[in-house]
């Protein structure tokens, strides 16, 4: 559900304007009835394994990639299977 607020009376009632976002709800902000900004709840995470990520030294370099083997990693950059 869209709401709409004046600025002029959303200064005053912050605190219900983002506990309406954090329930799900968008609200416009208008100034002289003209919107300017919309507050819209995050995404939600999906729920999947976290990823971990190390920083290594490949070639010189140093990268942030996947925490795995190096014979994975090396697998996966040159097709060795």
């Amino acid at each position: 559900m869209t709401t709409t607020s004046e600025i002029t009376n959303a200064q005053g009632l912050f605190a219900e304007i983002l506990a309406q976002v954090r329930a799900g709800d968008e609200v416009v902000l208008t100034d002289r009835l003209q919107p300017f900004a919309r507050l819209v709840p995050m995404p939600q995470r999906t729920s999947g394994p976290p990823t971990h990520l190390r920083i290594r030294t490949f070639k010189g370099y140093r990268v942030l990639g996947l925490a795995v083997s190096h014979s994975k990693l090396a697998e996966e950059l040159f097709d060795r299977e």
